[in-house]
């Protein structure tokens, strides 16, 4: 059994699409208990929400997971955010502490999207870290691309360095450079990292199978609700998608982006939802720059995505962003997904179903690009 615990549910999607890609089963979970009772199936993702909580909350999640293993997986996989957000160390260390691992090996980069470390410097197509959009991140503005500094105190992991104890980052221009650094990896060493380094430490460790081949885009011909959640989104209703489909576009007000009472906007826009064939909901307006409007907006754009599906449950669901995903699926009291396919890399479909619904739930990170999804 391989065991997956990311921070975010857009990150711990990605890497079960990765793992459903390659042949393997996989269970899709939001809670912890439930997931630990799962024999049936090769790989478990856990899905937190401890990138939007503050540290200590971060930690205590880690060992409430730990105090629900039962036996201790083959393989365990620390999922962190590729541009570093998070409280990576805090979790890092928590795991290695509870699981008595004095080393760790992270490789966050994922060279197929432009993201790489050289001599310790992230850089994302060649631009450093801290002169992204990422420096605009309303919880975790960037502000170096030394990744020690980040990660205080990890260490950076040169090609040609042995792991220390504690937490190594390792460099990595080049997908075969990210290989070379996992083979690093060996027994009672915690690895953590991106979707990369995941994918090819399972063709490392053989579990490769029958490989499952990018499928098409979704049906295209049922009620579709697209919640862009993200700072980083980027407008897409004029892709042809929406062009040839009945599409309104619900933006949140100024006022209620800036706190007044959601109620009237909620209610006006559910009867909106209802007249259209396919609806996109965004927050518009300028960049959050705090942790309060953050927590604020992602709250609205969840109460409001509730109130649409209560009234009609869409047969797509797609939304952009994991902290407002995870927010959403929560508050509906969704928990256990069935991953469906991968519509590219790291944007996943996956079914929740019960006694009275089903309905494919895609999720994609705020900042990747749409892929194939609306082609």
């Amino acid at each position: 059994m391989i065991l997956v615990i990311a921070d975010d549910i857009t990150g711990a999607a990605e890497m079960a699409g990765i793992a459903h890609r390659q042949g393997l089963s996989v269970c899709f979970s939001l809670a912890a208990d439930e997931l630990m009772e799962d024999n049936d199936h090769d790989v478990l993702v856990l899905a937190t929400d401890t990138r939007s909580e503050d540290e200590e909350t971060a930690r205590q999640t880690i060992r409430d997971i730990i105090s629900h293993l039962t036996t201790f997986p083959q393989l365990l996989y620390k999922k962190v955010d590729s541009a570093l957000r998070g409280h990576i160390v805090a979790e890092m260390t928590e795991l290695m502490r509870n699981l008595g691992m004095q080393y760790a090996l992270l490789i966050p980069q994922n060279p197929a999207l432009g993201r790489t470390i050289e001599d310790g410097i992230y850089y994302i197509h060649g631009t450093p870290l801290h002169q992204t959009d990422f420096r605009f991140d309303p919880e975790y503005p960037v502000q170096t691309a030394d990744v020690t500094e980040i990660l205080a105190p990890a260490k950076h992991l040169a090609m040609d360095a042995p792991l220390e104890k504690g937490i190594n980052i390792a460099d990595g221009k080049d997908e075969e450079e990210v290989v070379r650094q996992l083979e690093k990896r060996t027994r009672g060493v915690l690895l953590a990292g991106g979707g990369f380094a995941f994918s090819s430490l399972l063709q490392q460790m053989d579990h490769n199978r029958d490989v499952i081949p990018f499928p098409l885009p979704p049906n295209k011909n049922t009620r579709t609700l697209v919640v862009c959640g993200s700072t980083q989104s980027k407008a897409i209703h004029d892709l042809p998608f929406f062009q040839q489909h009945d599409t309104t576009v619900i933006t949140m007000p100024e006022k209620v982006f800036h706190g007044d009472d959601p109620t009237t906007w909620i209610e006006e826009s559910t009867k909106e939802y209802l007249q259209h064939e396919a609806t996109i909901l965004r927050i518009g307006h300028e960049a959050v720059t705090t942790r309060e409007y953050a927590t604020r907006l992602k709250n609205t754009m969840a109460l409001l995505t509730m109130q649409m599906i209560q009234k009609d449950t869409p047969c797509q669901l797609i939304i952009e962003g994991g902290a407002t995903a995870y927010c959403i699926l929560t508050s509906l009291g969704w928990h256990r997904f069935a991953i469906k396919k991968e519509i590219a890399p790291g944007v996943v479909c996956m079914t929740y179903h019960d006694a009275i619904s089903s309905v494919d739930i895609i999720l994609k990170p705020g900042s990747y690009p749409w892929g194939e999804l609306f082609d």
